[in-house]
């Protein structure tokens, strides 16, 4: 105790009271001393009030979201699209091109070497570098614009039906996300998606893969020390093995196939997971377009309206105001 408590009886006209008083020790009144100041210290020191922050109050800044450029498929150049907002009072534009645009479809027995493959202009076309120094370069021309890169992508589809019957259908190409803030070429590239470039990301899933195809190779090998029919068999089991680890490619984008049907949730998440690790927002792009099913072409393209991705999916930074379609 910093001081002793002692009582005594005080004898008063009236009733009886007990009375208490401190009564400091003499040795702890350096103690008592070193107390009070050490308070006052404490309650001198002031804590810096919000409205006393030298930090600028945030302010709410018109934008464009969703803008496409010359880079995939819009007729307009990045600077026409600054211009056009700037004269319209606009502040921000997220720039948000196609990543890529392709579809491919292969035969059996080597579906990805044997492929028809269509593919249209877009930010891997151009260059994902060329595109990031564009929007640079147009940051420092217009100061008081905030530009900010960013993409649309189509992560997965699969295909169903015949192209020699007539009804060939990709399913799920249009449904897209939006990402933005990706700021280094390199994010582009190795977004995982479908015929995107070549990868690290999966190859250790894919190793043991190769076995099925290193056996037989192993076999041909063999059989090429031999002589006559068996040499010819060798070569054949040889160059067929060669051929088919060409076509698994364990250095592929995406782990998933378009020839494996529905794949649920999985390949959008996957992009979802990417883009956040590296910093990017990414936003379901209107999962209630009724514009996903219709025929192009030799083909059929079937994306029914998908709502439902937005409890099924985590994660993801939001999705835009729903359209009224008129539809019950």
């Amino acid at each position: 105790m910093l001081g002793i408590l002692s009582c005594q009886f005080k004898r008063t006209p009236g009733p009886r009271t007990l009375g208490f008083r401190l009564a400091p020790a003499p040795e702890n009144r350096t103690i008592l001393c070193l107390l009070f100041i050490a308070l006052a210290l404490l309650f001198s020191v002031t804590v810096p009030q919000a409205h006393g922050s030298s930090q600028a109050p945030l302010q709410a800044l018109p934008g464009l979201i969703d803008i496409r450029s010359s880079f995939s498929d819009s007729p307009h150049s990045m600077e026409d699209i600054v211009l056009l907002a700037r004269s319209r009072g606009f502040r921000i534009v997220f720039f948000n091109d196609h990543d890529r645009i392709a579809l491919s479809y292969g035969v059996l027995p080597f579906r990805r070497i044997f492929a028809y493959r269509k593919e249209f202009p877009s930010i891997m076309t151009r260059g994902p570098e060329l595109y990031l120094n564009e929007i640079e370069r147009l940051s420092r021309k217009y100061p008081d614009m905030i530009l900010v890169p960013g993409c649309i992508t189509s992560p997965f589809y699969y295909w169903t039906g015949s192209w020699l019957k007539g009804d060939l259908t990709v399913h799920q190409y249009d449904r897209r996300l939006l990402v933005m803030n990706l700021n280094r070429p390199e994010d582009y590239e190795h977004i995982p998606i479908l015929g995107n470039s070549l990868s690290l990301a999966y190859t250790l899933q894919f190793v043991p893969g190769l076995l099925l195809f290193a056996i037989p190779l192993f076999i041909g090998l063999v059989l090429l020390k031999w002589k006559g029919i068996s040499r010819v068999g060798g070569l054949f089991i040889v160059l067929t093995s060669l051929v088919a680890i060409v076509d698994y490619n364990p250095f592929r984008s995406s782990k998933f196939s378009p020839y494996d049907g529905d794949q649920g949730i999985a390949p959008y998440q996957e992009v979802i997971d990417y883009v956040t690790e590296r910093g990017g927002l990414c936003f379901w792009n209107y999962p209630e377009q009724l514009s996903g099913v219709r025929k192009h072409g030799p083909i059929f393209v079937n994306t029914p309206p998908y709502p439902g991705v937005l409890l099924q999916s985590v994660n993801y930074t939001g999705f835009p105001p729903f359209m009224a379609t008129g539809s019950p």
